[in-house]
């Protein structure tokens, strides 16, 4: 195997490891989410906290990698607004923290003072 195909692999072997999940009981529900982050996704999460909006960050992240127990996306892009302006923040920034600090080293406690 070349370099490429070596990385690859070692992504998709992390990826096969099935999906963690984050209990939230005031959802009545667990929200399940890949252990890892894409590089697509860290680039979008660094995007926004360069920018000062870490809410903004926290959610992106919460839409990109939440899950439905089928492992099928839970959350689409246009649920942002609902999101930010419709549902406890105390507990969007719980699950989306716990949801990225599976799989950055990003201190989300810096998110979430914003």
């Amino acid at each position: 195997m070349n370099i490429m195909e070596n990385a690859t692999k070692h992504f998709e072997d992390k990826v096969k490891n099935g999906l963690n999940e984050v209990d939230v009981p005031e959802w009545g529900c667990k929200v399940s989410f890949l252990p890892v982050m894409t590089v697509r996704e860290m680039e979008a999460l660094y995007s926004h906290m360069e920018k000062g909006n870490q809410l903004d960050a926290l959610v992106e992240m919460l839409i990109l990698r939440a899950r439905n127990e089928d492992g099928s996306m839970a959350f689409k892009k246009g649920d942002k607004f609902e999101i930010m302006n419709k549902m406890d923040p105390e507990v969007v920034i719980r699950v989306a923290s716990e949801v990225i600090e599976s799989g950055t080293s990003v201190q989300t406690d810096t998110l979430a003072k914003n």
